[in-house]
């Protein structure tokens, strides 16, 4: 079944215009558990089985599903948690889709800020050569929410255990003109 709905979700993604090996997205409706009103839904219900079972390729096809289909608001008590799991290597697709939602509560500033902290294996590589994509776009989406919380996270990030991730964070911050709340509190791990 899974490779059924593999093949189909990847045949509905970047459709537009239709060509050969691409469905329209009603063909997609009349193969899949779902309808164009009741899409939002299943992916919001297979975002939390995805993260419950911890299924990474689960996860992996349902976000190709919320880019095609767009999130909802009640995706990110889904996405929060993904954010900062260690059983899959998507968490910069996770970081793009809590972004499309505009994420402004403390404990999604506190995912991203851990993140952005964490020494996730499947990077090893980059970090060798000095490459922190993810961390990057961590510090940018902190930036870009700019709350307190979130200006707080930067801040603790200029005192990051890797220089670049702590010299980006400083640029950043300076690019934005974001200064440090007057009580320096490191966000919650």
């Amino acid at each position: 079944m899974i490779t059924d709905k593999l093949a189909l979700v990847l045949a509905v993604l970047d459709n537009r215009p239709l060509r050969e090996g691409k469905i329209s997205d009603a063909a997609f409706f009349l193969n899949y558990p779902a309808s164009q009103e009741t899409i939002s839904t299943l992916i919001n219900d297979e975002l939390r089985h995805a993260v419950e079972t911890k299924n990474a390729l689960a996860l992996e096809l349902t976000l190709y599903l919320g880019f095609h289909f767009h999130f909802s608001p009640p995706d990110s008590e889904a996405l929060i948690p993904a954010l900062t799991a260690f059983w899959h290597q998507r968490h910069a697709e996770v970081l793009r889709a809590l972004l499309t939602l505009a994420p402004r509560s403390e404990i999604a500033v506190a995912a991203i800020y851990q993140c952005a902290a964490t020494d996730h294996d499947y990077l090893c590589d980059d970090r060798e050569d000095g490459i922190f994509n993810l961390a990057t776009d961590c510090i940018y989406a902190l930036a870009k929410i700019a709350t307190p919380s979130a200006i707080a996270a930067l801040q603790a990030l200029t005192d990051s255990q890797w220089q670049p991730v702590a010299a980006k964070a400083r640029h950043v911050m300076k690019k934005y003109g974001l200064t440090p709340p007057a009580a320096h509190n490191k966000p919650a791990e």
